[in-house]
């Protein structure tokens, strides 16, 4: 099983995408996405390999592989002066929650490297909340009270409950970025974006926008209130050797400074790339 042999080998890589501060016009944050190649060194979509992991089991180690790197990461980051320190966010599965000792083991990582847990960010989605939440949220004020945040990852895109806001501790919602397509022609979508990050403000939580990949995308974004933009206008996804050297660059920068480096017909078929790497090839 390719699963197991990449496990076995080391053939998964953790890329991590630069996430933008409105407010301080910094990159201080980033989410961890995994990758992993086929025999001809093609990246294969993670929806296509994630539910196999799921369906085995295999996503419990792939899960800790991933918070090992990432902890790994953090050790490298540097923290300018007067700000905190760099966060990654981290996709857990369901399955990965519902595990007696997930918690324990999460703990046992963070100590080993000897990491701030106020440096790490779990993303949820809303069907790890469908089913065992009484489980599920004891699992996340345990490892919450330790200092790990936690994001709702593609909020509105499902059933969403207002009652996760209010039982949960949550500390940030995810704009799906669904409702970022078309947002300069789509009153709707802006509506939505608008009714999402009030809601964000009334429970004092942070918003983070993905998909944006425009100025307009992101200036609309910017305007209504969203805390922070993610998305291949600001970065794309970067190897883990490439991080530091990437905010290096871009440390005060913008999103025109970001993209300056890239000329936009070779800036669309990347970010075309980086879809499929996501979604899967697309279907136009």
């Amino acid at each position: 099983m390719l699963i197991r042999s990449a496990l076995a080998n080391g053939d998964f890589e953790v890329h991590f995408q630069p996430v933008f501060e409105i407010k301080t016009g910094m990159f201080r944050k980033a989410e961890a996405l995994l990758r992993l190649r086929d025999g001809a060194g093609n990246f294969i979509s993670p929806a296509e390999f994630i539910p196999v992991a799921e369906e085995t089991g295999l996503i419990v180690d792939v899960g800790y592989l991933v918070l090992d790197t990432v902890c790994r990461q953090l050790l490298t980051m540097p923290t300018p002066e007067g700000h905190a320190p760099f966060q990654i966010a981290v996709n857990i599965s369901a399955i990965q929650l519902l595990q007696t000792n997930f918690a324990n083991r999460v703990m046992e990582i963070i100590r080993y490297h000897n990491i701030d847990p106020q440096q790490l960010e779990f993303e949820i989605t809303e069907s790890v909340l469908i089913n065992s939440f009484d489980q599920v949220k004891s699992v996340m004020q345990h490892l919450r009270e330790k200092g790990i945040r936690f994001a709702l990852d593609d909020f509105g895109t499902g059933y969403s409950s207002l009652s996760y806001l209010t039982h949960l501790p949550i500390s940030t919602l995810k704009l799906d970025r669904s409702f970022i397509k078309n947002l300069e022609t789509s009153e709707s979508n802006r509506q939505v974006c608008r009714a999402v990050i009030d809601i964000a403000r009334h429970f004092n939580m942070a918003v983070v926008a993905e998909g944006v990949e425009n100025s307009e995308q992101a200036s609309i974004i910017s305007e209504l209130g969203a805390t922070s933009i993610q998305g291949f206008y600001y970065a794309r996804p970067l190897p883990g050797q490439m991080l530091v050297p990437w905010l290096s660059e871009h440390k005060d920068s913008d999103a025109e400074t970001a993209n300056a480096e890239t000329p936009y017909p070779e800036r669309e078929r990347e970010r075309e790339r980086e879809r499929e790497r996501e979604t899967g090839p697309s279907q136009s």
